[in-house]
């Protein structure tokens, strides 16, 4: 049979890949040193250790994984010749560490938008991953074990009639959107991702758009949402298997949600996993997912755009690119990514390619290879027609920095002009002082004096001293290096000698959540703590704390400085990722500025910026002027609408001139 048409990867000059430099045996890993250069200040020390998250420090050097062998695949014949993108990380840029790689797992905790789980901390016996060979392999590996065959499997989607389907009716002159994503807020939430998904779509309708939602059928889903059958049963190919699924609909706020349901993958208590153990066919589960999602949308909503989010939907837009019913039935349509958590890419062993069902050319370096293993994220931000992130600044660190583009930067970079970042924003029907019912004290920015009494509630809760001298800094987060707490740990015994206190809540890590808790003990009066989440004690510290604290090592976005902004807080940030596009250091002499930054990664810095905040809070004029501003910040979802729907506009007629070249 003739071979399939491939798609065009990205729009791209070709280069030619690197000859990767010769490799020295594998040395004994030791975490990097933490980059404390200076000590103005006495700092306390502790037994952990500072060992950095994925992409910290100072990179040690790799060897080279044994090679899986993989036989030579033709180019096939094609009308568009792929063309060839130096994705190869350059020297210097070797993964700094290896991002999830475990098979069909461990994306158990996946972040989106503000949260990174904490196994971007890779442990010492974490697989290494290695550069891919500038030419394939032989066909036996170097210990003589037999190669991996990657044979494409000739087994096609379903594709029922059109006449048998109830289509979804079209709102004439709106751009339809299907949404695919594995979570939505607040049935099926193990991130930041859920709440992205619950709001954006309302915005995106309030924007004048058509948009629809497709997700995985999980329990939670059908429990909550009663959803009705719609059309006949489908199914998509696994390997050599038909996965059969039946598609369900529900409507919620005036948009159509379609459930993906196949009791044998989402029939379950968990989204990822239970109780911190991810399941063992999550790729099983996400790939058919994906490829249910793309004929969902080929079969019942006929969209003007999919816009798929992070690993567990990178098949829906691999697939409308890279096989050939679907990319027939779907050549008018944007094919959209967004990446939000990019430590996990969806890394599976190249055996399971043939799982895909494509062809064989789609495992190279140019489509879903990635050092010898299959990268679905990869894929899906290459066959694309447009990727973003969830901020500008991050897509900028993600395409330049290698310890943070997690060995993708190259591949961000060959995008070119297809790779934007667009901020999130937050949901302000949940998150406002004007309405909000979790709070003790309801306020505003026109009449703020209920924030006081939520600050004097705040103490009290925490069992701490009423003290309006001293303001009091609040911090919501997970306990890991990512989101800086080593860092405070580092500096706690320092920040305790300032006139100041501190209410944390947040799990994770066990030794952060042992040394918070016994520092609570050492320092009664300034520092209260609470172990776990606790959404409408979440609210109190956003409604009492004058300062909010975010430390973070990176961060993509980031929600809840947007939060606390609106809260009327001033926001105290490092300067990365999605913090540096939404807290601007302020300036008393001005007036300007909304919060307090600094640039590095020390305890040194951390304590500079408190004391600087500290300062202005002395000042009873700035203050007032800063929580002003932070009042007046507006970083709502409706924005972040029309910045995706002005994207796509662009997108289209660049997408339908080259569909009929």
């Amino acid at each position: 049979m003739p071979k399939p048409k491939l798609a065009k990867p990205a729009a791209a000059a070709p280069r030619k890949r690197a000859k990767p430099p010769p490799v020295k045996p594998a040395k004994p890993r030791k975490p990097p040193k933490a980059r404390m250069t200076a000590k103005p200040i006495k700092l306390a020390k502790t037994s952990r250790g500072t060992k950095p998250p994925a992409g910290g420090g100072k990179r040690p050097k790799r060897a080279m994984p044994q090679a899986v062998a993989l036989p030579h695949i033709d180019p096939p014949l094609v009308d568009v010749v792929p063309r060839s993108v130096d994705v190869t990380p350059h020297p210097a840029d070797v993964i700094p560490n290896p991002v999830n790689v475990t098979p069909h797992s461990a994306d158990v905790n996946a972040y989106s938008a503000d949260v990174v789980s904490d196994t971007a901390d890779v442990t010492p016996d974490s697989p290494e991953v290695g550069p891919p060979t500038a030419d394939p392999p032989s066909a036996a590996t170097a210990n003589g074990k037999a190669p991996v065959r990657l044979e494409t499997i000739e087994v096609s989607s379903q594709v029922s009639s059109l006449e048998t389907l109830e289509s979804l009716p079209r709102e004439s002159g709106s751009m339809r959107i299907a949404i695919v994503a594995a979570e939505i807020a607040p049935w099926a939430k193990a991130g930041g991702l859920a709440d992205v998904i619950g709001a954006l779509p309302r915005a995106l309708k309030d924007a004048g758009a058509d948009p629809v939602v497709i997700l995985p059928g999980y329990r939670s889903l059908l429990d909550a949402l009663h959803p009705t059958p719609v059309g006949p049963p489908l199914s998509v190919p696994f390997g050599t298997s038909q996965e059969p699924f039946t598609v369900l609909r529900a409507d919620r706020g005036g948009v159509p949600i379609y459930l993906i349901d196949n009791p044998a993958c989402f029939g379950r208590e968990g989204v990822y996993g239970e109780r911190g153990i991810p399941y063992p066919d999550n790729f099983r589960r996400y790939v058919i997912f994906g490829r249910a999602a793309a004929l969902t949308a080929a079969e019942l909503i006929q969209p003007d755009v999919v816009h798929a989010h992070d690993w567990h939907a990178a098949m829906a837009p691999i697939a409308m690119r890279a096989d050939p019913t679907l990319r027939e039935r779907l050549r008018g349509t944007l094919a959209i990514f967004t990446v939000h958590n990019l430590a996990f890419q969806g890394i599976f062993d190249a055996v399971d390619f043939p799982l895909l069902n494509l062809d064989g050319a789609y495992f190279s370096v140019d489509f879903l290879e990635f050092w010898g293993r299959l990268n679905l994220m990869k894929g899906a931000v290459m066959l694309s027609d447009g990727v973003s992130t969830v901020s500008p600044t991050y897509a900028h660190e993600i395409a330049h920095d290698p310890d943070l583009g997690f060995g993708l930067e190259g591949v961000f970079r060959a995008r070119g002009d297809r790779f934007i970042g667009i901020l999130n924003g937050a949901d302000y029907a949940q998150w406002d002082p004007v309405g909000d019912l979790m709070i003790p004290h309801r306020y505003s920015a026109g009449d703020p004096t209920g924030k006081k009494l939520c600050t004097q509630a705040l103490r009290n809760e925490f069992h701490l001293p009423q003290d309006d001298a001293r303001p009091l800094i609040g911090m919501v987060t997970r306990l890991t290096a990512q989101k800086g707490t080593d860092l405070l740990m580092d500096a706690m015994e320092a920040l305790m000698k300032l006139d100041l206190q501190i209410v944390i809540l947040g799990s994770g890590e066990p030794t952060a959540e042992e040394f918070f808790q016994q520092a609570a003990l050492r320092y009664a009066d300034r520092l209260g703590v609470r172990i776990g989440f606790d959404e409408p004690q979440a609210h109190r510290i956003q409604a009492g704390a004058e300062i909010f604290l975010m430390p973070s090592r990176f961060e993509p976005c980031g929600l809840t400085q947007m939060y606390a902004l609106r809260y009327g807080s001033a926001a105290l940030v490092r300067a990365t990722g999605g913090l540096c596009d939404t807290v601007a250091e302020f300036d008393a002499e001005t007036g300007t500025g909304n919060g307090f930054r600094f640039d590095d990664y020390r305890a040194e810095a951390l304590f500079s910026a408190c004391a600087r905040a500290l300062e202005t809070y002395r000042n009873q004029q700035a203050w007032t002027r800063l929580m002003a501003n932070a009042f007046a910040a507006d970083f709502s979802w409706a924005r972040a609408a029309r910045e995706y729907l002005d994207w796509f506009a662009r997108l289209r007629p660049e997408h339908a001139a080259q569909t009929h070249l």
